[in-house]
Formats: C-alpha cells, sequence, structure tokens
C-alpha cells in the first residue's frame, strides 16, 4: 500500500494507537485487521514520521563514542 493511500481515518487510528503505546508493528497489525487494508511497519512508521508521532531522540554526549583517528 503507497503512502499516500493513507485516509484520514487510518491515520486517525495511526495517532490513537501510539498514544496508547503500541508499536509500530502492532497498530499496522490493527488497522489492517479494523479497515482491511494491508500496511506494514514500515509504512506505519514512515507515516508516524510524517505525522510528528515519532520525535528523534537527542544523543546523550556522555554515552557518545569518540575516537581519535
Amino acid at each position: 500500500m503507497q503512502s499516500g493511500d493513507w485516509t484520514p481515518e487510518h491515520s486517525q487510528a495511526l495517532r490513537e494507537y501510539v498514544a496508547r503505546g503500541i508499536s509500530f508493528a502492532r497498530a499496522a497489525f490493527e488497522i489492517n485487521a479494523r479497515f482491511g487494508t494491508a500496511y506494514t511497519r514500515s509504512a506505519a512508521l514512515g507515516r508516524g514520521k510524517r505525522m510528528g508521532l515519532i520525535v528523534p531522540q537527542a544523543v546523550d554526549p556522555s554515552r557518545a563514542a569518540f575516537t581519535n583517528a
């Protein structure tokens, strides 16, 4: 299924699942069961990113590995 195929209902369902702490893999599974779609985990992740549901985590400088080359 193409990323452009996400209807507002599907996007809202993804938003609700993520808000409840459900993984993107499980959210895709649930959306597919509910709407008869065929979204993959990757499609759900991509859509979530475009919707702002995935926020990049900051790197903790104290844990960053530095090498001297």
